[in-house]
């Protein structure tokens, strides 16, 4: 699975315009995107978050497991939560009722270099230097926008910079709405 995985992050990277092309010819969107995709990144990051915790800090193990839970939560949450604002956006904006697939394909794989980010940023939050490597999301959506809804170059700027503020915004929200509530008590 990790070599999938590998290849489609390799692929959306490198050549995005082939990658939204084959993406959406592989049929079967629920189990390809969130189950064989986004689902193992998020959980490598929890993992990884939780490994580097018990390993490098001095805290107790019931504060690493929350802290853990709540990177994957924010991860998974934020994930939902911009799949419906895209589908409102598409249907106010451009007057496109998307399919559930085309949505869950266009967010799952637009969040890419959140969840790699993500991965890198459980080693050590000494990595926030890398959330520069964000700015290539737009690019996605903006290749994602032609491939996947056929909008006009024009036309697209409203849905790059929303759904990219959306991608960067949420999961920073959530994260910080849940260390609010949970984390203070723990320390």
């Amino acid at each position: 699975m990790l070599k999938v995985i590998y290849k489609k992050l390799v692929l959306l990277l490198t050549k995005p315009e082939i990658a939204w092309g084959e993406f959406l010819s592989e049929g079967r969107v629920k189990e390809n995107v969130i189950n064989k995709f986004c689902y193992p990144l998020m959980s490598i990051a929890a993992g990884i978050f939780l490994v580097s915790n018990l390993v490098f800090h001095h805290t107790s193990i019931h504060a690493v497991i929350i802290r853990s839970l709540i990177y994957f939560v924010t991860l998974f949450s934020s994930f939902y939560i911009v799949r419906y604002a895209l589908s409102y956006l598409l249907v106010k904006r451009y007057e496109i009722t998307a399919s559930k697939d085309q949505l869950t394909l266009v967010t799952g794989y637009s969040f890419s270099i959140v969840y790699l980010l993500y991965i890198m940023m459980a080693f050590s939050s000494s990595f926030f230097f890398l959330w520069v490597f964000f700015l290539y999301t737009p690019y996605l959506i903006w290749i994602a926008a032609d491939v996947l809804f056929d909008i006009k170059p024009e036309a697209r700027g409203m849905l790059v910079i929303g759904l990219s503020a959306l991608i960067a915004g949420v999961p920073w929200f959530i994260n910080l709405i849940f260390n609010g509530l949970f984390l203070s008590h723990l320390t």
